[in-house]
Parts: structure tokens; sequence; C-alpha cells
């Protein structure tokens, strides 16, 4: 039995030894590719480079954190160097607890300030934000069982946002049991004008929160130059319509259900 349990624990450690090594590599690649950056004289010697570039993709194939700090750090390199794709399959296989550290924030800053505005046939930008609750909303889960999802950007400071609440309401208890939901995201920058506002309306579909108001975050991921911004959502993530108002909403949830 002894000999049973030293070997459970043998296996155990060579087990975490090969992780460890297996980290210590993929950070001591990302460290390399840095020296590499730091000291070339000129960025298009590099993008030459069939050997630096080919290091570059090994280390975006892997969808980790040092693919994340890559990007973060050199996005626009990357994206010169025609990897946008590469770039863009790396960002979706990460998973949530990448995506939402710093760096993986300041990877999608990067990203999404490069890209064009997302527009009706291409991808949403994926999210997790908090909700009023104090739970977690991760917008690619939550589209993913219904047949569209409205996304409503909106603040409190933000009078036609308000005036374009019972448009929202009348759309969402009309078809709500048809496979079709809303999600408000507030861009307020300060929480308890979020919290006012929403006892003040009392909207009853989900809600969640920006608190990087309109400086950063989804405000530049959207490509947003005002609000309300209103975007129709299929459960792949693919945009269906844009700049929705007023009578336009009930037409485009009609439309895509």
């Amino acid at each position: 039995m002894k000999k049973i349990f030293l070997s459970v624990i043998v296996a155990g450690m060579v087990l975490s030894t090969s992780a460890q090594q297996k980290k210590a590599i993929v950070s001591q690649e990302l460290q390399q590719v840095e020296q590499r950056f730091r000291t070339a004289s000129q960025k298009r010697d590099l993008a030459s480079d069939a050997a630096f570039t080919g290091k570059l993709k090994d280390i975006l194939a892997k969808g980790n954190a040092s693919s994340a700090q890559l990007i973060a750090d050199h996005c626009d390199f990357l994206l010169l160097c025609d990897m946008g794709d590469a770039v863009k399959a790396s960002m979706g296989k990460m998973p949530a607890t990448v995506k939402n550290s710093a760096t993986g924030l300041r990877m999608q800053d990067a990203y999404y300030s490069q890209c064009p505005a997302p527009a009706v046939g291409s991808y949403a930008p994926d999210f997790t934000l908090p909700t009023p609750d104090g739970k977690t909303i991760h917008f690619y889960d939550f589209i993913k069982d219904k047949k569209c999802v409205l996304l409503d950007f909106w603040a409190s400071w933000c009078v036609w946002c308000r005036k374009e609440n019972p448009t929202v309401k009348a759309v969402y208890d009309k078809y709500r049991d048809q496979g079709f939901t809303v999600l408000s995201v507030s861009l307020d920058d300060k929480e308890p004008a979020w919290r006012k506002a929403l006892a003040e309306d009392a909207p009853t579909w989900p809600q969640a929160w920006e608190k990087r108001g309109t400086k950063a975050g989804l405000y530049a991921w959207y490509g947003l130059n005002g609000i309300p911004a209103i975007f129709l959502i299929g459960p792949d993530g693919k945009i269906m319509a844009t700049g929705l108002r007023g009578n336009k909403i009930e037409e485009a949830v009609k439309e895509n259900l």
C-alpha cells in the first residue's frame, strides 16, 4: 500500500513539474519576443523575419495569458503583419479569467481601438459585466439560447436614452416569450447614479453596468459616438441590426424572430 501511495505522489510531482516547465516555456517565448522588440532598430525588419513572426503566431495560438500580454503590448504590429485573424482566434479561445484580467481588458482596448466599428454581419465584442444584484453576466452565454437580443447602451444622464425606455419595455413585454430578450448596459461612471436611475425607471429586463463609462471599454469596443445606441444581436454573436430607435426597434425584432 505504501508503494502505491508513494507512486501516486511521485506521479503527481512529475505532472506538476511538467506543467510548471510548460508554463515557463511559454513565458520564456514571450520574453524572447519582447527582447527582439526592444533591440530591433526597425519594426519593418521584424515584420519580414519569418522565424520571428512564426514565434508570434505560436504564442497567439495558445490563447493564454502570454497571448493576451502579446496582443495588449503589440496589437498594432500584429495587425500590421496581417495577423488579425490569428489575434481574433486567440482572443476567442481565451478563458474568461484571462479576458477579464487587467491585461485582458487592456488587450481588448488595444484590439478594438484599431478595428472598424462593429457593423451588421460582424461579431459583437464579448464582455463580462456586473448586474444590479451583485452577480456577473457573460454576454455570449447570455445570448446563446435566444433567437435575438437587444443590446441597449444608455446612461442615467442621457435624457433620450430614458425616453426610449417605454419603447424598449413594450417590445420586451410583447416578444419576451418568443426567444427574445433585452440587455441594457449603463455607461454611468458612478454606480450610485446608475442605481438611482434604475430605482426611478424600474426596468423589468436584465441590466448591467460598464463602469468605464464613455472613455474606454465597451463604448470604444462598439465604436460608439453617442447614446442611446441599440444593437440587435443573434445567438452566434453576429450583429443583425444597428442604430435602432423608436419604431425601428420592433421592426428589427419582428424581422429576425
